[in-house]
């Protein structure tokens, strides 16, 4: 193993390598998904080489504040896990394009999410979610946004500031509204809203000239309401 100086390594595999000390700088794609880890492996932390790591599906309360020292990450998948939090320290993995922090536990997010400012998707689905940190609103490059299956019954208006978002989706929530800011959003193509409790749609919604994708209105509405030329 310390001669063949891998690229990707994965499952057992990189567990038996990490155990090893075997000379894994060069590696740049760790998966680790679906292997039953209960407890975060602090030899990954030594992996800083790594553009992608994937804890996917497995049994994660806790994720060390020292994860910060993988400076190199462009995609974090830690996804359908028992987090309940996240540390503040995500916040300096400065390189991320894609954070997948779906399927938890998390009833709140670090404000530091907000300096992630490469960050292009962004899922947070399936979690306790009620609210965002308004430091969120200066993820410019920010394009994909998943915020499904949690407990919002309001969208913050600096919304419409995360001027780059060409899909959001924020179906199976509790809204009542969408914020007259979201016609800010010029870029968006796809707009998910459906299973909340959405009675009216905002006049401003009509100016958002790029959706081309159609918005489900509330259960007992007949018809997905298309939203070109409103």
């Amino acid at each position: 193993m310390n001669h063949q100086h891998p690229l990707t390594l994965s499952g057992s595999a990189l567990l038996t390598a990490i155990s090893n000390q075997a000379d894994l700088s060069t590696l740049r794609h760790a998966n680790l998904d679906g292997c039953g880890l209960t407890t975060f492996p602090t030899g990954v932390l030594k992996l800083v080489g790594l553009s992608t790591l994937s804890l996917f599906d497995n049994q994660l309360a806790d994720i060390p504040s020292a994860i910060s020292q993988l400076r190199g990450l462009h995609t974090l998948n830690l996804s359908q896990n028992l987090l309940a939090a996240v540390p503040e320290s995500l916040g300096n993995l400065e390189a991320l394009e894609m954070l997948d922090l779906g399927h938890n536990r998390l009833a709140d997010l670090p404000a530091s999410l907000g300096r992630l400012t490469h960050l292009a998707f962004l899922y947070l689905s399936n979690n306790q979610l009620s609210s965002l940190p308004p430091s969120l609103a200066a993820l410019s490059s920010l394009r994909y946004l998943n915020l499904t299956d949690n407990r919002f019954s309001e969208l913050p208006g600096w919304i419409g500031r995360l001027y780059s978002l060409i899909e959001l989706r924020v179906y199976n929530n509790s809204l009542t509204i969408l914020p007259e800011e979201i016609e800010a959003l010029s870029n968006l193509v796809e707009l998910h809203a459906s299973q909340n409790q959405i009675a009216a749609l905002p006049d401003s919604i009509g100016q958002l000239s790029s959706l081309v994708s159609s918005i489900c209105k509330p259960t007992g509405w007949p018809r997905c309401l298309n939203l070109l030329g409103i």
